[in-house]
């Protein structure tokens, strides 16, 4: 936890330069403090052990020492050809080097690289907080490319084609899906965005965030109800892989850091609804993600993995925090929302990396000359 926020300081920091900067027309300064902002985050997710990460340990350190000395058609075959292009990545990485922290350095690189040019084209183009952004980068989702590696470059690729979604280029925005879907299949749900984009643009769009929010947690929490109800009819045995079948209490869903998710949420709604910025389409719009990415933490009761559905709608906050921060004009206002989500953030982080204890990202494991070394 310290080496965390010890880290985020100087990141923040240089985050904070580079936006003042930037104001002040220096923009060859304000790319240097970005760059250097990147390869520090690279630097500092290279130097993590093996250990750190169930996936690394699953599948990429297996991956990774597999793809010597072979053609990349037959790794591809022995691995997973849904996912191609990373697993192409993994291939071309080890043509170059045998040192699998280079890959962790490319790795974090590119996906850093995608957050910091969404956020550098959002302030340029919207005068958006390029600072809050970071934040929101570094609290929520820094810490989980470290593990959930296909999937986070996927929904970092999907965070690319937001533009084409909020303006309605579907054709450009399919595209931008397909190619996310390279990485990881499960961003292919980000289909069903289009529809989500036509609700927010209703003359009833308030109407539907209760709809959705609502409506989504109860269906969740009667699946089990609606598979037994199923089972009756017939059997369901070629569908039970996608389900737990286990009881409530031994499911991944956690009640506090639902609860800490809920706040969150109902704060930021309420500031979206007292500055009236839900007439907005686009707010609105990010709104509705907001409140999906609660209900897909609840099919994480029933269906397998359902966890990782949520990750695909907790991206989108890194840019609608900012956005709902744009449509704030009074700095009364203003400094009110960044010290809720100052103190929101800093629960989310408690719970998510200390408490529930992600897949040991915490504390932060580093390789030492003889062995694997702890740093707290």
């Amino acid at each position: 936890m310290t080496v965390y926020l010890l880290f985020f300081v100087p990141i923040i920091f240089l985050a904070y330069c580079a936006e003042h900067i930037y104001y002040r027309k220096n923009t060859a300064m304000c790319s240097g403090f970005i760059i250097l902002s990147v390869i520090m985050l690279s630097t500092f997710a290279a130097l993590r052990g093996l250990s750190v990460g169930t996936d690394v340990t699953v599948y990429l350190e297996e991956a990774f020492t597999g793809a010597e000395s072979i053609s990349l058609q037959s790794f591809l075959k022995k691995w997973n050809n849904n996912d191609v292009m990373f697993y192409t990545g993994v291939w071309i990485v080890r043509q170059i080097t045998s040192n699998i922290h280079v890959y962790f350095f490319l790795h974090q690189f590119c996906s850093a690289t995608i957050i910091y040019y969404i956020a550098h084209k959002n302030m340029t183009e919207h005068n958006d907080p390029f600072t809050l952004y970071i934040f929101m980068y570094l609290m929520m989702w820094y810490g989980t490319t470290f593990n959930v590696l296909r999937q986070t470059m996927a929904v970092n690729i999907l965070l690319l084609g937001y533009t084409f979604l909020r303006n309605k280029q579907w054709i450009k925005y399919c595209i931008v899906v397909a190619i996310a879907s390279l990485f990881h299949a499960s961003v292919l749900l980000a289909l069903f965005f289009p529809f989500v984009m036509v609700l927010a643009g209703r003359k009833n769009r308030n109407l539907y965030d209760a709809v959705l929010g609502v409506g989504g947690i109860i269906v969740m929490a009667l699946l089990p109800v609606f598979f037994n109800i199923i089972n009756t009819f017939g059997t369901f045995d070629r569908y039970k892989r996608f389900f737990t079948n286990k009881k409530f209490s031994e499911t991944n869903f956690n009640i506090h850091f639902f609860i800490i998710k809920s706040v969150i949420l109902i704060g930021l709604l309420f500031f979206v609804y007292w500055t009236k910025s839900h007439r907005k389409t686009e707010i609105s719009l990010l709104s509705k993600l907001m409140i999906l990415d609660l209900v897909a933490y609840c099919a994480s009761m029933q269906v397998k993995y359902g966890y990782r559905l949520s990750y695909i709608f907790l991206a989108f906050q890194i840019i609608a925090i900012p956005k709902i921060y744009s449509e704030i004009k009074n700095d009364k206002n203003r400094r009110l929302f960044v010290l809720f989500i100052a103190i929101s953030m800093l629960m989310y982080f408690y719970w998510r990396y200390s408490k529930i204890g992600y897949d040991g990202i915490v504390p932060y494991v580093f390789m030492t000359n003889d062995s694997v070394g702890v740093m707290e």
